[in-house]
């Protein structure tokens, strides 16, 4: 199992990919296929790993999840546990309290359209 520095390491590389948040990108579509197959282990790991993560990590975890916007009941389980985490922490960090102002909004509002 990876520590939270390969996690966050792994995270943000996937979320550098430029046309992660385009629907139609082809690296997105492959890492999206199969309800996420390809992710699986790393969705599991974050899931495992998330109550360790510094602010920083977990704020660059739940922006790429955002971004990706994937779907399904095992991403559904990531998502609760990312905006819980986020909740519990924003009266301690202004970081937390913008990433729940700002990103979770909008990955409402995708699974309320999709």
């Amino acid at each position: 199992m990876y520590d939270s520095t390969h996690l966050s390491t792994t995270w943000n590389r996937l979320g550098r990919a430029s046309s992660l948040g385009s629907e139609s990108s082809q690296e997105r579509q492959l890492l999206l296929r199969d309800d996420g197959a390809p992710l699986e282990a790393l969705r599991v790991q974050t899931l495992q790993s998330l109550p360790r993560f510094e602010p920083s990590t977990l704020c660059d975890v739940a922006r790429v999840v955002s971004q990706l916007a994937p779907q399904g009941a095992a991403w559904d389980e990531l998502w609760v546990a990312l905006e819980a985490t986020l909740e519990r922490c924003a009266g301690h960090s202004e970081l937390y309290a913008n990433m729940l102002t700002s990103i979770l909004p909008l990955r409402r509002r995708d699974a309320e359209v999709g």
